[in-house]
C-alpha cells in the first residue's frame, strides 16, 4: 500500500511539474494552490532541469532497488532545493524530503525533517504546502509520543489559536495540546481544550478533550 501511495504521489507531482513547465493555466496536483508562480521565459531554464532532475527520481522510485536508491534520491532532492529554490518543485522536494526521513529510516530521522521544515518556514512562509507538511509532521510526533517536539513544533499555531479561535490545523492544536497534557502543563493543555470544545463542540476532538478535562480535575 505504502508503495503505491509513493507512486501515485511521485506522479501527480510529475504531472504538476510538467504542467508549470509548459506554462498552462492551471496546476495539475491538487494541493498545490494557484499562488504559486507560473515561471517566466526567464525561469523555464531551471524549471526544465528541475523537472529532469525529478523525472530522475521518479524512475529510481520506482525500481524495486528503492531502498539502494534512497542516498540518491536525497541527493538529488536537495540538488533541486539547493540549486533551484525558486522553482516550485522545490517546494515539493522538501516534503518528500521530510517524508523519507520519517518514512524510510529506522529509526526515523526525525530532527533531520524537522531542520527541514523549519528551514522550509524561512525559505516559503506563505507555501501551500506549509499546512500539509506541518499536519504529516504533527501526526508524526503525536503517534510517536515526541511530546516535547510536538509542543515546540505547534506552539505557535497554539497561541495563535487561542488568541483569535480560528486555526488552520485545528487537529495540530490538538496535538499540541495532547503534548502539554503528557508533558505535565495541565493549566496550557486546559485552556486549549476547552476552546476546542468551544470552536468544534461536535467533533472527536471534542470528545477526547472533554475526557482529558475529567482526567486533569483541579491539577
Amino acid at each position: 500500500m505504502k508503495k503505491i501511495f509513493e507512486l501515485v504521489c511521485f506522479g501527480a507531482a510529475l504531472i504538476l511539474l510538467v504542467s508549470v513547465a509548459l506554462a498552462t493555466s492551471t496546476s495539475a496536483a491538487e494541493r498545490e494552490s494557484k499562488d504559486v508562480a507560473q515561471p517566466s521565459e526567464a525561469d523555464a531554464g531551471p524549471q526544465q532541469k528541475a523537472v529532469d532532475i525529478f523525472k530522475e527520481i521518479y524512475s529510481l522510485a520506482q525500481t524495486s532497488e528503492r531502498a539502494a536508491n534512497l542516498e540518491k534520491i536525497i541527493t538529488l532532492y536537495t540538488q533541486i532545493i539547493t540549486l533551484y529554490p525558486e522553482v516550485p518543485l522545490a517546494q515539493e522536494s522538501y516534503w518528500r524530503l521530510i517524508e523519507i526521513y520519517l518514512q524510510d529510516f529506522q529509526p526515523p530521522e526525525k530532527d533531520k525533517a524537522l531542520e527541514l521544515f523549519a528551514e522550509f518556514n524561512k525559505k516559503y512562509p506563505d507555501s501551500p504546502l506549509r499546512n500539509a507538511i506541518n499536519y504529516s509532521l504533527s501526526r508524526f510526533l503525536y503517534t510517536n509520543e515526541q511530546w516535547p517536539d510536538l509542543a515546540a513544533l505547534e506552539e505557535q499555531l497554539a497561541r495563535s489559536f487561542l488568541e483569535t479561535g480560528e486555526s488552520r490545523l485545528p487537529l495540530s492544536v490538538f496535538y499540541f495540546a495532547e503534548a502539554k497534557y503528557h508533558l505535565k502543563d495541565f493549566a496550557e493543555a486546559k485552556k486549549v481544550y476547552v476552546l476546542l470544545i468551544k470552536k468544534f463542540p461536535d467533533s472527536s476532538m471534542a470528545g477526547q478533550a472533554k475526557k482529558r478535562i475529567t482526567e486533569m480535575g483541579d491539577k
